[in-house]
C-alpha cells in the first residue's frame, strides 16, 4: 500500500474491547477525508468488521489499520493488519463453529460495503493474518443533490 502524509494509522491491542476505539477511528478518518455520513457509517462498520476478523478470539499482539487516500480523493486503501501472536488458547469443536459462521457473515458484509477486499494469511489458525480494501468516500445523496452534481434520477429527496 502506498502512503504518504494524508495517511492515517491506528494501531490497538488485539482485543475485542478496543472495538469501539476503532469505530470510532473511522469515523474520524472519515471526517478528515470528507466523507458524508453514509459514508462514515459505512466505513465506521467496514474497520469494526475487518478488525474482529483478524483479531479472532482474544490474545496478544495488535492490529494496525492503514487508510492511504487516493490521489483523487474519491477512495481511500485500508489495510487491516495483525500484528504479534495469538497467544489465545484453541477455541472447542463448537466455538469454532460458531466464529467460523461469525467470519462469513463478516465477510460477506464486508464485500457489500468494500471493493477489492483481499484476504491474506491465517492459514490454519482460523483468521486471517491481514484484509485490505478500497472504500469509496462517496458523498450522502442529499449533500449530492443540494449541490447540484446529481446523476441520480428523479426529484431531489425530502430533507
Amino acid at each position: 500500500m502506498e502512503t504518504s502524509e494524508r495517511t492515517l494509522r491506528l494501531r490497538v491491542p488485539a482485543t475485542q474491547e478496543y472495538l469501539a476505539t476503532i469505530r470510532l477511528f473511522g469515523a474520524a478518518a472519515a471526517a478528515h477525508f470528507g466523507a458524508g455520513t453514509d459514508a462514515a457509517e459505512d466505513l465506521r462498520l467496514a474497520l469494526s468488521e475487518s478488525s474482529a476478523l483478524v483479531m479472532g478470539g482474544a490474545g496478544a499482539g495488535h492490529v494496525q489499520i492503514t487508510l492511504a487516500p487516493s490521489d483523487d480523493g474519491a477512495n481511500v486503501q485500508v489495510e487491516v493488519r495483525r500484528e504479534g501472536s495469538s497467544g489465545g488458547s484453541e477455541p472447542s469443536h463448537e466455538a469454532a463453529g460458531d466464529h467460523e459462521d461469525a467470519a462469513e457473515l463478516a465477510l460477506a458484509l464486508l464485500r457489500a460495503l468494500v471493493t477489492d477486499l483481499t484476504v491474506d494469511g491465517g492459514e490454519g489458525e482460523g483468521r486471517p493474518a491481514a484484509l485490505s480494501f478500497s472504500f469509496a468516500l462517496a458523498a450522502d445523496d442529499a449533500d449530492i443533490w443540494a449541490h447540484g452534481e446529481s446523476t441520480l434520477p428523479g426529484p431531489p429527496p425530502e430533507v
